[in-house]
């Protein structure tokens, strides 16, 4: 009820203000609003009352802006926004069709920079990923989880390497994050909210300008080596 309450009060006050911001592009106006009135007032919000706590490591090793794209393991709904919160910057996903009609958070999804994509369309689909590739370009942060689906615990699937197309193809700076323990929020609970601890891991950043075609092949194997063994680091604190 809160999440609800929280988005409908936040679109009615800011949808205008948002909208001329857009228009006139003023983006830094849009980062700071998400940044500093979204993402730690609203979310943190909706994180406390869940009951979830977290335990970070590495935030040192992101950037305050330039095109970067996190990837990250995905273990859960609550991965979204516990990024969104820990991450210090303004950044958005690719997210199916669908989420753009919800009331007030497809517009908010949109006003993030989130693209929306339609799966069962392969034109439209490449459409999306030629679009995203040209908004990291433009020195925003993205966030992918290549292994396409939430694992609902603690394992970790095969990362597709299509995925990672986005960061070569854009030139940016790739950020392996590991994320244990989201599942328990409300996976682990057949869909009822839980408290939880989640444990997050920040990777070095990893620069895809100066990759050759085999270290580009290979980069979706690096870095989900890098994800799973962050996640057993994590496990043995």
């Amino acid at each position: 009820m809160y999440c609800i309450w929280a988005l409908f009060i936040t679109s009615v006050f800011s949808t205008n203000k948002m909208r001329r911001w857009i228009k006139e592009g003023n983006s830094k106006k849009i980062d700071d609003f998400f940044v500093k009135e979204v993402y730690y007032k609203k979310v943190t919000n909706i994180l406390r009352i869940c009951g979830v706590t977290f335990e970070v490591t590495g935030t040192e090793n992101v950037p305050s802006d330039g095109s970067v794209v996190f990837i990250s393991n995905h273990q859960g709904n609550f991965d979204v926004i516990t990024l969104v919160n820990v991450l210090n910057r303004k950044i958005s996903f690719i997210a199916k069709k669908e989420l753009r009609k919800v009331p007030f958070l497809g517009e908010w999804m949109a006003n993030m920079g989130c693209l929306f994509i339609d799966r069962g369309n392969i034109k439209q689909s490449a459409k999306i990923i030629i679009e995203a590739i040209e908004y990291i370009k433009a020195g925003n942060a993205m966030t992918i989880f290549p292994e396409g689906t939430r694992s609902k615990g603690g394992s970790v699937g095969e990362f597709k390497a299509g995925s990672f197309k986005l960061a070569i193809k854009s030139g940016s700076t790739v950020i392996p994050i590991s994320i244990e323990g989201s599942y328990k929020v409300m996976e682990a609970n057949k869909g009822k909210i839980r408290p939880a601890k989640i444990k997050i891991k920040v990777h070095e950043p990893i620069e895809t300008k100066t990759m050759n075609k085999e270290q580009q092949n290979e980069l979706h194997n690096k870095v989900r080596d890098i994800i799973v063994n962050g996640l057993k680091e994590i496990n043995y604190q």
